[in-house]
């Protein structure tokens, strides 16, 4: 059965990115499937650094795209 879990916090620098992180792993190396998705609106690509993944953009990178160039935006390029 899937189970939805939410991390949040308004506050910045309280850990929100390293416990999500850390939780994501743990569950994969249970053999869970984990679908994580970082929607930090400040920029920050840190969930990507901190996974060693690429492409290393943020939510809003994707945002960003998608309003100058909603043609040429394709999801690829910002999913991981």
């Amino acid at each position: 059965m899937a189970r939805t879990v939410v991390i949040f916090s308004t506050k910045g620098g309280v850990g929100k990115t390293l416990f999500s992180a850390n939780l994501a792993v743990s569950l994969a190396q249970a053999n869970q499937r984990v679908c994580l998705v970082d929607l930090d609106i400040h920029g920050g690509n840190d969930m990507s650094r901190m996974l060693n993944l690429d492409p290393q953009k943020a939510m809003v990178d994707f945002m960003h795209h998608l309003k100058k160039y909603p043609e040429n935006t394709k999801k690829e390029d910002f999913i991981t």
